[in-house]
């Protein structure tokens, strides 16, 4: 067997010592290779790179997914499938059969049945309405202007108001007369001649007026030439005296402490509060003048109310500041009337009330302060004290800005003019 040099793979034989070729000194009697050692491994082979996918016939996916042999349904889904289509159209049927016999008996009941009457509820307490009153229904409204022109007319608010019994008109001469006649009272400003005044036609104030005289003492008498007009000339104490006489007179509870000028609010005559007036004022509907939104108008074929006549306000303020009462007086006359007016002269409102805009201002029973109002909307009572007294419904020496159900007066409690009145109401 021939060999090879472990150095230079030069043949060589087994009994050569050292390589012929590069002289190496080979080993002698080398050891036979155990015969137990694993066969090599096979050889690797070397893995082919695919440049192109079609040049080795690598088959395409298939187009559609194998076919998912569907499992049979449950019995009892089956059941209830099938039993489910079959009730469908009987639930149909029974709904559409139940809807004609609803229309039918609809249509058989009002041809051939009469609807039995629509009574009233009765009360327990029938509720007379007072003679010279209006009832007043209950109701929500809006209280204050969306639209306002002065800033105390803001912001707007809703009230609850209970239902009430209210003078159609302010309180007249004729009636003053009754309680002065009956009690032997004195107004105020017939106790200080300095309360009262009047106003002639140059602008000029003088003290003197009274209830009696409401142009002073050379001016028409209340009694004997303008007994239908509205009182004037009497403080808001007079004016609380008058309702507290009218509730003694009807055996009602008396509405106002003489000491503490609180007032009970419960069923007897007293002043509408400035929020039941403007609910009263408008009629069951949110206007802007108890008659409507239409203008007041100024001519006496026209006119809605007695107030300054004039048409806009820039010409009222430049005479009443330029001290021009001739021209004032001008255009307070021609609706008709100069000063006060009959309290039914101008149509009256959706309650039947009259005068609840112009001829005079009206005391009311709270205290004038800002909105919105102390305490609930149920019944707004506003505040208990202050300086000064509401007032509603403007007069007839003011423009048509205070005809608005929303306008707000205010003075204090003492005052006692010719542009100043009061009406009464009552509550249940």
């Amino acid at each position: 067997m021939q060999n090879n040099c472990p150095n230079c793979f030069f043949p060589i034989s087994k009994d050569d010592k050292v390589c012929p070729n590069c002289g190496l000194k080979l080993p002698q009697n080398t050891p036979p290779p155990p015969k137990d050692l694993p066969p090599p491994p096979p050889p690797i082979k070397a893995k082919k790179e695919f440049s192109d996918v079609k040049s080795h016939n690598i088959p395409s996916p298939p187009k559609d997914p194998p076919h998912v042999k569907k499992e049979a349904p449950y019995p009892y889904d089956y059941e209830e499938t099938e039993l489910r289509s079959k009730l469908k159209p009987t639930l149909i049927f029974i709904f559409m059969f139940f809807a004609v016999l609803t229309v039918a008996a609809i249509f058989f009941s009002n041809k051939y049945f009469k609807k039995p009457p629509q009574t009233p509820l009765i009360e327990d307490k029938p509720r007379i309405v007072p003679e010279g009153y209006s009832f007043i229904p209950e109701g929500i409204s809006r209280i204050g202007s969306t639209r306002p022109i002065f800033d105390d007319e803001k912001p707007t608010f809703r009230v609850k108001i209970d239902s009430f019994f209210m003078k159609t008109t302010p309180v007249t001469n004729r009636d003053f007369a009754v309680f002065v006649q009956e009690t032997g009272y004195t107004t105020d400003a017939e106790r200080d001649t300095t309360l009262g005044f009047y106003t002639d036609t140059t602008g000029y104030q003088h003290d003197g007026g009274t209830w009696r005289n409401p142009q002073g003492p050379d001016g028409p008498s209340a009694l004997d030439s303008i007994p239908d007009h509205p009182v004037t000339q009497v403080t808001w104490f007079d004016a609380a005296r008058y309702c507290n006489w009218l509730s003694t007179r009807e055996g009602l509870e008396v509405q106002y402490d003489t000491l503490t000028w609180q007032c009970l609010y419960t069923n007897g005559y007293r002043l509408p509060t400035e929020f039941e007036f403007e609910y009263a004022s408008q009629g069951g509907s949110v206007v802007s003048y108890p008659w409507g939104d239409g203008s007041p108008g100024i001519e006496k074929v026209e006119a809605k109310a007695n107030h300054a006549g004039y048409s806009t306000v820039g010409e009222y303020i430049q005479d009443m500041e330029g001290g021009d009462f001739k021209a004032v007086f001008s255009h307070m006359a021609k609706d008709g009337y100069m000063r006060t007016s009959p309290v039914t002269a101008f149509s009256s409102n959706n309650f039947g009330l009259y005068d609840m805009a112009g001829n005079v201002w009206q005391w009311c029973s709270n205290y004038y302060s800002d909105y919105p109002p102390v305490g609930s909307n149920y019944n707004p009572r506003g505040s208990e004290s202050g300086e000064f007294r509401s007032m509603r419904g403007g007069s007839f020496g003011h423009d048509f800005r205070y005809l608005r159900c929303s306008a707000r007066g205010k003075n204090i409690p003492m005052m006692a003019i010719e542009l100043i009145g009061f009406r009464t109401m009552r509550s249940f």
